[in-house]
């Protein structure tokens, strides 16, 4: 599908060997008509080419060649849109379009629904601030750590029978009201703040309807958190 080797241990599907996971599920999406014709096919010699208004834009968040296919076969389902060729390797895609039925501004915002950042490539890049992802892994290391000292500090050894529940007793706010409420609240913003780009992930393999690996972490991590 991809051109890329299959490998000695393919991904299969009705009889289709695929080379990764990312095939495999664009054609579980679009059937026989995402499949290269086959060699004994006729193709004219020359094809016409579409008419209509062109319009060239930059996608972000493209994983591999799959998600070419993935977003052409998209854009080619919009009612408007003549035809769409997208490249992962530039991650861009050239879109024809009848002005007639549907206009400039709204191709961003329609590729963007498969869970893609598109915009126009005239448009100016959205800034960036390239410390965020910096914060968040601070901010996850500190509160990580104050979760980890306050449970051995005042459970771990209970556990493991060095210190009775009854020792505990002086401090007895401290330990089953202060610190709980406390890991609760560091957990929460551990959860909901650290992992949202996870649970971004997870909603955009639901939404489209092609689950990934997010989709696993968000279960897990949501599972733990509701558990503990």
């Amino acid at each position: 599908m991809c051109d890329l080797p299959v490998g000695v241990a393919p991904l299969c599907a009705d009889g289709h060997a695929f080379c990764c996971f990312g095939c495999r599920e664009v054609y579980r999406r679009f059937g026989h008509a995402a499949l290269p014709d086959d060699a004994g096919n006729n193709v004219p010699a020359t094809m016409a080419e579409p008419e209509g208004h062109e319009a060239f834009l930059r996608i972000d968040g493209m994983h591999c060649a799959s998600c070419e296919l993935l977003i052409e076969r998209i854009a080619r389902q919009v009612n408007g849109i003549v035809a769409a060729t997208c490249s992962y390797a530039t991650s861009t895609a050239k879109i024809t379009y009848d002005p007639e039925r549907i206009d400039e501004s709204e191709l961003p915002d329609i590729l963007s629904r498969a869970g893609y950042r598109a915009r126009l490539s005239r448009d100016s890049a959205p800034e960036y601030d390239e410390r965020l992802p910096l914060l968040r892994l601070m901010v996850a290391e500190s509160l990580a750590v104050t979760v980890m000292m306050l449970y051995l500090a005042f459970y771990y050894p209970t556990h493991l029978g060095l210190v009775d529940v009854a020792d505990l007793e002086p401090v007895h706010w401290l330990a089953f009201e202060a610190v709980p409420a406390a890991l609760l609240g560091l957990t929460t913003v551990l959860v909901f703040y650290v992992a949202a780009p996870i649970f971004r992930g997870a909603w955009i393999g639901l939404r489209t309807g092609l689950l990934n690996m997010d989709d696993l972490l968000a279960i897990a991590i949501l599972a733990a958190y509701g558990y503990s």
